[in-house]
């Protein structure tokens, strides 16, 4: 009985250090949502500010996802996927400028982004398979 009090407790650690990074991972993609959200409704032209406005709300979306865990594989996937066009899309802008703020500091969250939901949808998809 020892045994299987320490397997169930094993578990429960398990399970909330499974929340803890889907609850780490849905902020982050909520910020940077937050951020391509503000930008669009600030700067930019017309169709500047839809594509910024699509991320955003993709990021947005993405982050409900992985925080209410309803199919979070495919959140991990839609929010991987955006953050890797905007950090070649960031990083161009900022390769052309050279200016950090804020340009750089989105291409460096978006790459951050992009690297934890990868890592994640991997890690999903590898408990998934029996």
């Amino acid at each position: 009985t020892g045994d299987r009090r320490n397997l169930e407790k094993y578990d429960d650690d398990d399970q909330k250090s499974q929340e803890a990074a889907r609850t780490q991972t849905a902020l982050l993609n909520a910020g940077l949502g937050g951020i391509a959200l503000f930008a669009a409704a600030t700067t930019g032209s017309p169709a500047s500010k839809i594509s910024k406005g699509i991320c955003g709300g993709l990021l947005m979306y993405a982050a409900r996802k992985i925080y209410k865990n309803e199919d979070a594989s495919k959140g991990y996937k839609t929010a991987g996927a955006v953050a890797g066009v905007l950090t070649v899309v960031l990083g161009r802008q900022y390769y052309r400028t050279r200016v950090y703020m804020p340009t750089g500091v989105s291409a460096t969250w978006a790459i951050i982004a992009a690297f934890y939901n990868f890592v994640d949808m991997l890690v999903v998809e590898g408990d998934e398979k029996p």
